[in-house]
């Protein structure tokens, strides 16, 4: 029986230094390059790994996907099974240190190769027909991210999809109530997505007084 691959998406590497190759079968032995600021475990598969900055990406690399969820357990980052050739690396998302870390945000995402990208602008609180549906800050938020979930829901996408959301508030509405009814869908398993909010004097819906857009990837099935 063929065995099937995965591919690992590693962001600490140097973590999984005692990772047995053979559980995983990445069985090359290579140098670690150590050029890239980051060091990199003994066994690796040769020609797999790609720098994206902050991140060691290995792609394809030949792991079964048993031995491949292992070692990656070990540095706290899932890994897909897919088929041979396929680039099945799911979306990374960093708190690098050095950068204030939060349960709320994330402050890098890399979106691999593959994914389809869809954007979803400006959704406020209102409903079919562009009326706002109540003056009440947390009932408009609820139903502006109502109107995200639509709209993603028309690519084929949903909000565990989402790798960054920008979240606009009037200056005069209620910024705790507005944090406290979109806060718990911002955040889904795993590690966050990337947040921008601000604080602004006025939105292009009269009476809005939020307005959410995200950036979503869908990796494919």
């Amino acid at each position: 029986m063929r065995s099937r691959s995965s591919t690992c998406a590693i962001s600490d590497l140097d973590r999984l230094g005692d990772t047995n190759p053979r559980s995983a079968r990445c069985a090359e032995k290579v140098k670690a390059p150590g050029s890239r600021g980051s060091p990199l475990p003994s066994y690796v598969a040769k020609g797999q790994l790609e720098w994206h900055g902050t991140a060691w990406i290995a792609i394809n690399a030949p792991c079964v996907p048993a031995g491949c969820a292992s070692a990656l357990a070990v540095a706290g980052v899932a890994c897909r099974p897919g088929r041979i050739g396929e680039n099945t690396v799911d979306i990374i998302r960093l708190q690098p240190a050095g950068l204030v870390k939060s349960p709320a945000f994330s402050h890098v995402a890399i979106v691999p190769a593959g994914a389809t990208t869809i954007y979803v602008g400006g959704q406020n609180g209102v409903d079919d027909t562009g009326t706002v549906i109540s003056a009440d800050i947390a009932e408009q938020t609820s139903r502006a991210v109502d109107n995200v979930v639509v709209a993603l829901g028309a690519a084929g996408a949903s909000l565990v999809d989402v790798v960054q959301w920008t979240v606009l508030i009037a200056a005069d509405a209620d910024l705790g109530a507005a944090y406290g009814a979109i806060a718990p869908r911002l955040v889904g398993p795993g590690v966050p997505p990337l947040v921008t909010a601000a604080r602004v004097a006025g939105l292009g819906v009269p009476g809005a007084l939020i307005e959410v857009s995200v950036i979503a990837a869908k990796l494919p099935s």
